[in-house]
């Protein structure tokens, strides 16, 4: 008889970990064309180019900038032959970080609770979480280097005569620097297709299934009306736990947060003028966008508190008399 086959496994092993550090060095020339962020030996940027689609700058391998800037010129020389090109394919990169136990948006409405400025309404909610030192030996070593690229990437966009720098990190007094990660978790539906709605996803995963938020009423409305008017989609985290298996919505909070994570991301800029809306004056806007997602480590185990000692009630008020207070004795109405 055969043995029985062993459970998968939940996190990697420290043999797992070397060898994923070591694929990530390899992925550079992979089909993919993957940068490991934590590479020091080459240059983050040889080869990429920031590319203009609409309003937005996408950062992208020079052979996709060519194809796509011909194409454009295609289309504007003869429009009804050549339709406009879609977006440029993204150059993309990984990192190995922990999730931030401090500052973790992962959940089911990305932590709207009412309007915002960055967000309106729950369709214009983006997750977002910081990247924060991971906390193994094989990875702790890349982690300067890691902040550094990202870094590198941020300042080759920048515009001119601007100062402020939004969406890329987030610094505390005295801290260094975390690099942001973002999800879009709301897309508008696709007109074009036969069923908009259907996104081939089970269905706790779809708009439909999209469970509510607890203790947020307003976010629950909002995402009723969405589901009524199917307007939009939901676009889960494309999160895995290490065997392999996409996490539940509801478990975003509780398999991410602190965790030690593997993730693929690309990267975009928006420059923001100044107006109404915009009362910080002009700004640069970068997004890391999450591609993927994987648990190579759960959660650190949380401290324990100090115990609470039990309370003990006596029947009458003891600091209203002297007198020792006397058991079972209560008021009369």
């Amino acid at each position: 008889m055969a043995p029985p086959t062993p459970p998968p496994a939940t996190r990697a092993s420290a043999a797992d970990m070397k060898a994923i550090r070591a694929q990530l060095f390899k992925d550079r020339v992979s089909p993919n064309r993957i940068r490991y962020l934590g590479d020091s030996s080459s240059d983050i940027l040889e080869g990429l180019v920031w590319v203009r689609y609409g309003n937005t700058d996408i950062l992208v391998h020079t052979d996709e900038a060519e194809k796509y800037e011909s194409m454009r010129a295609l289309h504007a020389n003869d429009p009804t032959e050549n339709p406009a090109p879609e977006a440029p394919t993204s150059a993309m990169f990984s990192a190995v970080c922990r999730i931030s136990n401090r500052l973790c948006f992962f959940n089911e409405c990305g932590g709207w609770n009412g309007p915002s400025r960055y967000a309106k309404t729950l369709k214009d909610v983006k997750m977002t979480a910081l990247m924060d030192t991971p906390d193994v030996d094989t990875f702790t070593e890349d982690w300067d280097t890691v902040t550094r690229n990202h870094e590198t990437i941020i300042r080759s966009k920048r515009t001119e005569g601007v100062q402020i720098i939004k969406g890329a990190w987030d610094e505390g007094e005295g801290e260094p620097r975390r690099p942001r990660l973002r999800h879009k978790l709301f897309e508008e539906v696709d007109r074009n297709s036969e069923d908009p709605t259907d996104t081939g996803m089970p269905f706790e995963f779809t708009l439909q299934g999209w469970l509510p938020t607890p203790n947020s009423q307003i976010c629950n409305n909002e995402l009723q009306d969405l589901k009524v008017k199917k307007t939009h989609n939901v676009n889960p985290l494309p999160a895995y736990m290490y065997d392999g298996n996409l996490i539940h919505p509801r478990n975003y909070q509780t398999e991410l947060r602190d965790a030690l994570v593997l993730v693929y991301m690309t990267f975009t800029h928006w420059y923001f003028g100044p107006s109404k809306t915009n009362t910080d004056g002009a700004s640069d806007t970068y997004n890391a966008d999450i591609i993927n997602m994987k648990v190579l480590a759960p959660p650190r185990p949380r401290p324990a508190g100090p115990k609470t000692p039990v309370k003990r009630y006596a029947m009458t008020d003891p600091m209203a008399s002297p007198s020792p207070p006397k058991r079972g004795r209560t008021s009369r109405s």
